[in-house]
């Protein structure tokens, strides 16, 4: 017995115990973790089957970081209230939630899977990540207990054998948790996470549906977050958005394919997503028509006028491989409709569809949305074709066309506002492209064509037609664009572009008013400049697919003012000399600009930033440029003057005699133009060298009976006001401000004012409108109101020396503006 005692007390026999002691812990650690691994599931199988998509984060941890560097992008998100939900939970755990526990932090290096569900006329999200091997399930307690200390208090319910936890802040259900086979899942919606709960259980998940798995094995790991779709589910995601005369379009898109994975690239001024497009139902998809087509550049951008506001083009080298695979998919679909089309059509041309399109050689199409001013919405949709034998593209347009001959106007000509002449054509095959090449191009009524260089154009109406070609010719296009040029040099099959600058874009005619209305006060949609995507045939089930997204001014630094909307850019011969001068386009009534850079060159500029015309008149002008209605027929002519001429030319650039006129000694401030009684009955006054007024009819004809006394140096044109029936010629020079009447006689005379060199005389009124006084500026930087009454001239306070170089104006509401 002593012996025993002796052994067990011996220091050989403790290490012992200790050796089998931890071997039976390490046993019983092992197959509570072994328990609790077999007991695991994959994330994706947590995820309902009905998901319309999901987003895998690969590095939340990472994706949190760039959020707090004041990314742009991220702003921009945070701000509108479809993603707000997502990405200020992703920021509240990572700032909040992680740093208190370790658990936590470790959690935020995990693999996190965001869902969107569909129910109740709602987008609802479910948040599921697999639990580190390496922690306890009671670690993941303490991340749930953690909530307790930020305000929220927590119930748990027993529902289908798991265990769910409500968070709740005062009487409000803010989210609901729960931990299924070292998943955990969080969501707004309890509903949401009994569908995962159940979905679990049964072959009812994401990972269930076609092709998803080919698609993760497609996905990338190095990059922030892969963008999951499911074809299938978009109709009912576009349901929420959509009119109802618009959802059976909608429905299209499952033919589309079956899943997409899109790997996104986020960066500060723009989000790229790349990946591919899987489709299982080969025969039934729109892309079987492109399998046999080569992907190419994107030319038909160099034709599109710059304010194309959407483009959906693809390209073609086999065409009657194309025609023989949409035959094919509407016979599978059993499209009556299409068969109906094809017979009408060969009672058209008196022939084969098929041949008469592969005669025109399309080497690409698109439909195309040109917002242009004057023309009516249902004619501003465009379709063009780029052919690979322009000529022998006429030649088959030509048979039909003779047939029609004495039947209305086959042929005629259009005067374009640039004076120049086009010959446009009724279109023989009217539905051709819509039947050939899908319903999407059913939105341009094809009734007339154009052709120019390698491009066939058809539009519904000449007049349309007719501003197609005006901007086109221009050669202001689409392909000029900084936003998109990067995008049209890759080959493509399929390329879709939104330019969403337009307020009223086209796009948006298809949403519920409650959708439009948000989509159009989101900042994420203020700030859009450009987005589309590229698609690529790979194989009979694979598309790759490139999709774009930029943002205007995401690139600026944190505080700064948000750029201007962009209209249009205009590039030059040179810069400009002095800002534009804003016309009418009497044709169009639209505004136009005249500009004039440093060569003297002026320019013609549209509404499109299309330049119309341009030539050199060897000077500077002097001001701006106004109009006037020189013949009295409602056409508008452009006036003004250089140091030594003053220019009359109408809106083809060319000049209306006698102009341009030498005035009689060089100019010494921009002239101007007065019409007394409002009758077309122009006068025109340049201030000259030597203190003399040059005064002439607009006809040319020197102006009889005005003769001003003797004048200082006057830099600034000459001012017209009327008060109480009587005119006033306000001239201003380098020693005082002179009232004249139409004589130039003087009005009322008035004490010697020096005024400022750079200000002018600004008229103020009453609140019927006539002229009530005079407001000007000194040198000696006083502020004058001077009465029209008597010529008296009263000191107006202000809170500030004017420099003698300061600037002043007037605002239509009588307030004082400085330039100091």
């Amino acid at each position: 017995m002593q012996r025993t005692l002796h052994f067990f007390t011996s220091r050989a026999a403790l290490i012992a115990l200790g050796i089998a002691a931890a071997s039976v812990l390490a046993w019983v650690w092992v197959r509570v973790r072994n328990q609790e691994k077999q007991n695991s599931m994959a994330v994706v199988s947590a995820i309902p089957a009905d998901a319309v998509f999901a987003l895998r984060i690969n590095a939340p941890s990472r994706l949190c970081s760039k959020m707090n560097e004041h990314n742009p992008i991220f702003a921009l998100l945070d701000k509108s209230p479809n993603t707000q939900e997502l990405t200020r939970a992703l920021q509240w755990t990572a700032d909040t939630f992680a740093r208190q526990s370790p658990a936590c932090a470790e959690f935020m290096r995990q693999t996190w899977w965001i869902s969107a569900h569909i129910f109740d006329s709602n987008i609802r999200y479910l948040f599921a990540a697999e639990i580190p091997s390496h922690l306890y399930l009671k670690d993941v307690q303490q991340m749930i207990d953690l909530l307790a200390g930020k305000g929220f208090a927590s119930v748990s319910l027993d529902y289908d054998g798991e265990k769910i936890t409500t968070f709740r802040r005062g009487s409000e259900e803010v989210f609901h948790t729960a931990v299924v086979r070292r998943v955990l899942m969080a969501s707004g919606s309890r509903i949401l996470v009994e569908n995962a709960i159940r979905g679990s259980r049964v072959a009812a998940s994401l990972a269930d549906v076609p092709h998803f798995n080919a698609a993760a094995a497609a996905a990338g790991a190095n990059v922030d977050v892969n963008l999951y779709v499911q074809s299938a589910a978009l109709p009912k995601l576009l349901g929420l958005y959509l009119r109802p005369p618009c959802l059976r379009s909608a429905g299209a898109l499952t033919h589309l394919g079956s899943f997409w994975v899109l790997d996104a690239t986020l960066k500060p001024s723009h989000i790229l997503l790349n990946g591919f497009l899987f489709n299982h139902d080969k025969k039934n998809s729109y892309f079987n028509a492109l399998q046999s087509q080569t992907p190419r550049p994107l030319t038909i951008p160099d034709l599109l006028p710059r304010s194309t506001d959407g483009v959906y083009a693809f390209a073609l080298n086999n065409v009657k491989k194309f025609v023989a695979d949409h035959e094919e998919y509407h016979s599978i679909n059993k499209n009556e409709t299409y068969l109906k089309r094809i017979e009408k059509l060969e009672q058209q041309i008196q022939g084969s569809p098929a041949q008469f399109f592969a005669d025109l050689y399309p080497a690409g199409m698109a439909l195309a949305h040109v917002p242009l001013t004057g023309t009516d919405k249902s004619e501003q949709w465009f379709i063009v074709l780029k052919s690979g034998s322009i000529d022998a593209a006429k030649k088959a347009m030509d048979t039909p066309l003779a047939a029609r001959k004495g039947k209305g106007k086959p042929e005629q000509k259009l005067t374009l506002a640039n004076n120049s002449q086009i010959t446009i054509y009724e279109n023989p095959a009217q539905g051709l492209v819509e039947t050939l090449a899908g319903d999407m191009f059913a939105a341009c009524a094809d009734k007339y064509v154009w052709y120019y260089g390698d491009y066939l154009v058809f539009a519904a109406s000449p007049a349309s037609l007719g501003e197609f070609a005006l901007a086109a010719m221009s050669k202001y296009t689409l392909s000029q664009s900084v936003n998109l040029h990067n995008y049209t040099s890759a080959e493509s099959n399929v390329f879709i572009y939104l330019n969403p600058k337009r307020p009223n874009a086209h796009y948006l005619d298809v949403l519920k008013p409650q959708a439009r209305n948000h989509i159009q006060s989101s900042p994420l949609f203020a700030a859009t400049e450009a987005m589309g995507a590229q698609m690529r045939i790979v194989n009979d089930s694979e598309v790759y697919c490139n999709v774009f997204y930029s943002a205007q001014g995401a690139g600026d630094s944190e505080g700064q003012p948000p750029k201007l909307p962009f209209i249009f850019e205009t590039k030059l011969n040179a810069p400009l000399r002095q800002p534009p001068s804003v016309l009418k386009n009497h044709h169009t009534l639209a505004n136009n600009l005249l500009a004039q850079d440093i060569n003297n060159v002026i320019y013609l500029i549209d509404h499109q930033g299309g330049i119309l015309w341009q030539r050199s008149i060897g000077e500077a002008m002097m001001g701006a440029a106004q109009q006037i209605d020189l013949l009295k027929n409602n056409k508008l002519q452009i006036v003004f003057n250089t140091r030594s001429k003053i220019y009359v030319i109408d809106r083809l650039g060319n000049d209306v005699p006698p102009y341009p006129a030498a005035l009689p000694a060089p100019a010494t401030a921009p002239m101007a133009v007065f019409d007394y009684d409002r009758t077309r009955s122009y006068r025109f006054f340049v201030p000259c060298i030597g203190g003399k007024i040059y005064a002439c009819e607009a006809g040319g004809k020197p102006l009889k009976g005005f003769d001003p006394p003797a004048l200082g140096l006057v830099t600034q044109p000459l001012m017209h006001v009327r008060r109480a029936g009587r005119d006033f010629i306000i001239v201003t020079d380098n020693r005082r401000v002179h009232i004249l009447d139409r004589r130039g006689e003087v009005r009322l005379p008035t004490a010697d004012i020096f005024p400022a060199p750079q200000t002018l005389a600004w008229c103020e009124y009453n609140a019927n409108g006539s002229a009530a006084r005079l407001a000007i500026t000194t040198a000696k930087g006083e502020l004058l109101s001077l009465s029209l009454d008597n010529g008296v001239a009263e000191k107006i306070p202000i809170d500030q020396k004017l420099s003698e170089h300061h600037h002043f104006a007037v605002s239509r509401q009588g307030d004082y503006i400085f330039l100091n």
